[in-house]
């Protein structure tokens, strides 16, 4: 029978997912061999502690796991896959964002069976699909995990999965300086907007009184002028005579 879904459910969980790395140490002597891993991955190892690996939205989980000498799994290992084989959620998320994992195995020996065990839990309780096949570090001498075939491994597979965009562009956007508006335009705004509120110039109306005053006026002046020419052709006419 098919795993009935919640479609809207999905896309949550999908929209939700964080693309990277999530390095989880498992025994007391994987912890510092976890470090040197997520030294190398670099940029791509998500920031979470051993024990976020259950809560994590992160899509990519890498476990170092102890072994025992005779490579069976240590008390740590076996608390891990009790924890996977009792969280129904995980599986079902892991599912659901396609989370990938790669486990590697350390020991004094090389033998690390007990890796094997802890990845066939993940893959078949936890939801999960293998990225790489499972590694393995010796304890004794201390390994230089940056030169293991199985790191390259991995920082290969995750190169072709993790591109640059998904880690660095939304940083790089957020420091991206804001352009500001130019200073230069904030005078010329000012001024255009102290132009528009100016009150434009009144032209005061022509009343009839004042027209009628200017006429009286001009038909006065030109009475007396009528009357000047009369009064001068009389005194002509009379020096004549």
């Amino acid at each position: 029978m098919s795993k009935a879904v919640c479609p809207k459910s999905d896309q949550g969980v999908r929209a939700a997912v964080q693309n990277g790395v999530i390095v989880t140490a498992v025994g007391q002597a994987a912890t510092p061999i976890a470090c040197q891993v997520r030294s190398c991955l670099g940029h791509r190892a998500a920031s979470a502690d051993d024990d976020d690996w259950e809560e994590s939205k992160v899509n990519h989980l890498v476990v170092v796991v102890e072994c025992l000498p005779n490579g069976d799994c240590c008390e740590a290992a076996n608390k891990f896959m009790r924890k996977v084989r009792a969280s129904d959620g995980y599986a079902v998320y892991s599912e659901i964002i396609g989370r990938k994992v790669a486990i590697l195995g350390v020991a004094k020996s090389n033998k690390v069976t007990g890796a094997a065990k802890l990845e066939e839990v993940l893959l078949k309780r936890g939801g999960c699909m293998r990225l790489i096949r499972v590694g393995c570090a010796q304890l004794e001498p201390a390994p230089d995990v940056p030169s293991l075939a199985w790191m390259r491994e991995l920082n290969a597979a995750l190169d072709a999965l993790i591109t640059p965009r998904d880690d660095h562009m939304a940083s790089r956007d957020d420091q991206m300086p804001q352009s500001q508006p130019s200073q230069a335009a904030e005078p010329l705004a000012e001024q255009v907007s102290t132009d528009a509120s100016a009150t434009p110039a009144t032209v005061e109306p022509v009343t009839w009184q004042a027209m009628s005053t200017h006429l009286i006026t001009i038909g006065v002046v030109s009475t007396v002028a009528v009357l000047a020419g009369v009064l001068v052709r009389s005194l002509r006419s009379s020096m004549r005579q």
